[in-house]
């Protein structure tokens, strides 16, 4: 199963680590920072991502270019 995870925030690092756990699934994440990340200190996804050979992208808007690219 293929799962595209479109999150960001503190939230994005508990799902990416979760579904990256599960047997089966093949995830790519979409993130991105945001002020209140840094504010607060959250955890980052992209380095969660890199550091596991996760496919991570940080588009800087979610347009048609950028689904067909994920379609490919």
């Amino acid at each position: 199963m293929k799962i595209l995870l479109c999150t960001s925030q503190d939230i994005s690092i508990n799902l990416t680590e979760f579904f990256f756990r599960q047997k089966g699934i093949e995830l790519t994440v979409v993130t991105q920072r945001t002020p209140r990340d840094e504010i607060y200190g959250y955890a980052t996804a992209e380095k969660f991502c890199a550091e596991n050979s996760i496919p991570c992208w940080q588009p800087r808007r979610l347009d048609n270019a950028f689904v067909n690219q994920v379609r490919e």
